[in-house]
């Protein structure tokens, strides 16, 4: 799931300690590239055989579906278009048969989601022969071209018949998910391709060309007992080190919408100011916590940029300043009795 975000339970998966229920999620491997695998026939929900024929092998013959460019999506439209070339990818067990609707209600919702706002969320379901383990092992078995294991969670009792499996593939903006569920002599199966696009940048979301008075101020943020009050640090940025942040900030993409948490901010950072076509802009570059780039011109709050332009190590090395250790928090010791 990109940058920090949090992933939202579906309605069917209560968090409980074990024995009354759990919820827990493991996760390693991630998503190399998009690609394509099969798509099976649609029809309608039929009894299926008997014993499973998960252990026959996969036909060589299934036809392939055309992927969708990999990289960052910036509109509803691409993003939707991406999402329905993943699903399209994911390659379903032999004697699968697609339904129109949740065969079960715990399924009526992905077992987890984003709760980003810039995101689409493709959907199929299945019934599929054959025990949930055997049709988990499967889909492990079997990623679609370019895609590997990414996390796996459950909602319920590790004994509970009824126990719901969710397995993730790929991570951040592009990902597919496969929830699992027991039914008679079945397992019941909803596969979700779920793509956030970025939004377009504004047009200060990059660093100006025709920029002047550009300065940059640093504050160390809180230190430890003991330690310098934090340091403060101004300069005027030109030439070669104007050229470097500014390429480090420009390489940066929007934040889409959510809600997500942080780790501790002790509030080190350095804004950049500027003139610019006759605006005052800034890019506060947050060196701590969610570390990111908040533009703002003429003082009105714009986008927060984030990604792998490391922004903060440029301005580190640009005036010879290392992270400020956090102040830890203070704990009141208890009284003695």
């Amino acid at each position: 799931m990109g940058a920090g975000m949090i992933m939202v339970l579906g309605v069917a998966a209560a968090v409980v300690m074990t024995g009354c229920g759990q919820a827990s999620v493991t996760a390693g491997g991630g998503h190399a590239a998009d690609s394509a695998s099969t798509a099976p026939a649609s029809g309608s929900r039929v009894a299926p055989p008997t014993p499973s024929p998960l252990a026959a092998p996969v036909s060589p013959t299934v036809p392939s579906v055309p992927s969708v460019a990999s990289g960052e999506v910036h509109t509803r439209a691409a993003a939707q278009a991406r999402a329905d070339a993943d699903l399209a990818s994911v390659r379903v067990p032999p004697g699968a048969v697609e339904v129109s609707s949740a065969p079960d209600a715990r399924l009526a919702q992905p077992f987890a989601m984003s709760s980003g706002t810039t995101q689409v969320d493709a959907t199929r379901w299945f019934t599929v022969p054959g025990t949930r383990s055997a049709v988990e092992a499967f889909f492990t078995a079997h990623p679609p071209v370019g895609w590997t294991p990414w996390g796996k969670g459950t909602s319920g009792t590790l004994n509970d018949p009824q126990l719901l499996v969710g397995l993730t593939f790929g991570s951040g903006h592009d990902e597919l998910s496969v929830d699992l569920m027991q039914s008679a002599g079945t397992t019941d199966v909803r596969i979700d391709a779920q793509v956030t696009w970025i939004p377009p940048k504004d047009r200060y979301d990059s660093v100006p060309g025709s920029a002047s008075s550009v300065k940059l101020a640093y504050d160390g943020g809180l230190q430890q007992p003991g330690r310098p009050k934090p340091r403060q640090k101004t300069v005027t940025l030109t030439g070669g080190d104007l050229a470097r942040l500014a390429k480090a900030i420009d390489a940066l993409d929007v934040e889409p919408p959510s809600a997500h948490g942080c780790p501790m901010d002790d509030g080190e950072h350095a804004v950049l100011s500027m003139q610019a076509d006759g605006h005052d802009v800034t890019y506060d570059i947050a060196l701590s916590g969610c570390q990111g780039v908040a533009v703002s011109v003429d003082g009105q709050r714009g986008h927060f940029l984030i990604g792998a332009g490391d922004p903060q190590h440029v301005v580190r090395s640009i005036l010879g300043v290392t992270p400020a250790p956090s102040t830890p928090p203070s704990r009141p010791k208890p009284k003695k009795s």
